[in-house]
């Protein structure tokens, strides 16, 4: 309460419309007070008619006053009403600006985040791209290394295959030596023996 009683004495117009209804109530104030302390008598009142009066000033000063206070008043409704409609038609066009504004703004945002999305995208296509060559490597050395396993499976197949005839084919001679190495003996043993008979016909003899 107290701030708008700041705000309304706080305004120029409403502080000399205040100052103009003072000035008419204290014209006529004073005017009622001269009327009453200087009441006619009858005598007086008879003798007006012959004697001129004097011209009443404070009726002139009031009405002026009042034309006054009614002229601000119709300045300031004047002023209101201008300024009234100079607001609404400065408003009421920027509504639609304003909106067509923020309607492309937000379109350039969107425009924006499709053009960082569109990039996003290319680039998780080439991502996919390399992605899928370098698992296409792997998988051409996986076949080479599984082919290389084979082969080397192969390899020591026939490698054991190989022992094992090397092993047979050692022994076959190994027993073909000690066969060998026999023979001698036993063709020695028979000679002894054919000399051992031949001895002994002789000493029966």
């Amino acid at each position: 309460m107290k701030s708008k009683l700041k705000e309304l004495f706080g305004n120029r117009f409403v502080m000399a419309w205040l100052l103009v209804l003072i000035l008419i109530a204290g014209v006529l104030v004073t005017r009622w007070w001269f009327v009453s302390q200087q009441a006619p008598t009858l005598s007086e009142v008879l003798n007006r008619s012959t004697v001129k009066q004097s011209p009443d000033f404070s009726i002139l000063i009031a009405s002026l006053l009042a034309l006054s206070l009614a002229t601000m008043s119709a300045a300031k409704g004047y002023e209101v009403y201008k300024r009234n409609s100079v607001l609404t038609c400065a408003v009421i066009p920027e509504e639609p600006v304003s909106v067509a504004s923020e309607k492309t703004a937000a379109l350039q945002g969107l425009q924006e985040d499709v053009t960082e999305l569109s990039k996003v995208k290319t680039w998780l296509q080439q991502e996919n791209i390399e992605l899928k060559e370098r698992l296409a490597n792997i998988a051409a050395e996986t076949e080479e290394i599984a082919q290389a396993e084979k082969m080397l499976r192969k390899s020591n197949i026939s490698l054991s295959k190989e022992c094992e005839r090397l092993k047979v084919e050692n022994e076959m001679l190994l027993l073909k030596v000690s066969s060998m190495a026999l023979r001698p003996k036993q063709a020695k043993g028979k000679i002894r023996t054919r000399s051992l008979k031949r001895r002994k016909k002789k000493t029966t003899k």
